[in-house]
């Protein structure tokens, strides 16, 4: 029997993953489990998932070696990001705000176990053009190796429970447009820096 209309949410339809074709794909209010036969569609370079029910990262979307955009908020993800997010070597823009993400980031770039950190290893992607982690609850502090993304535009980091100092590197990101850390309580910054916000 079907929900109200108010209520019902398309599932994901395993014939998508069949138009191997695809290079863009904008998905919006589906409820998981995304379907494995997505590694299919091999040359895909955006995919964006939103106000969807996923509840994890799906594991089959990391295999895509051109993926340049990556956009999963708001899907009600809890839990780490996987380890293979570093097989997304072409990556450019990584969206994983609204949910409820914990660190740690995956192990080979983390190189870390304390969980709820944001680990020094987040510099190794050094392609990346948007960063948005904000409305998670990762904890301490942040990394100076954020300032090895010298590409980077845009930094949103808004509502997490980063503590200490922002650190000095970050003025080495030049291209920087915005950088928002607001409402992390317990952070503060020493220097000024007029793209910031916090």
């Amino acid at each position: 029997m079907r929900k109200a209309d108010s209520e019902w949410r398309p599932v994901f339809s395993k014939s998508l993953c069949e138009c191997d074709w695809v290079k863009d794909l904008v998905i919006c209010n589906v409820q998981g489990p995304i379907p494995k036969e997505i590694r299919r569609l091999t040359l895909l370079e955006d995919l964006r998932i939103s106000a969807s029910e996923l509840g994890v990262i799906p594991v089959d979307i990391w295999g895509f070696a051109k993926l340049q955009r990556l956009d999963l908020a708001n899907c009600q993800l809890k839990g780490g990001v996987p380890q293979e997010l570093t097989a997304l070597v072409s990556l450019l823009s990584l969206d994983l705000h609204l949910n409820e993400l914990e660190g740690p980031l995956p192990a080979d770039l983390a190189k870390t176990e304390l969980s709820g950190t944001l680990p020094e290893s987040i510099g190794n992607l050094v392609k990346l053009q948007y960063l948005d982690l904000s409305d998670n609850v990762f904890t301490g502090a942040v990394p100076e190796t954020l300032g090895n993304l010298i590409h980077l535009r845009q930094m949103i980091m808004y509502d997490n429970n980063f503590t200490g100092l922002l650190p000095l590197a970050l003025l080495q990101l030049v291209q920087l447009e915005k950088g928002d850390f607001s409402h992390n309580p317990l952070l503060d910054c020493n220097f000024d820096w007029p793209q910031l916000e916090i």
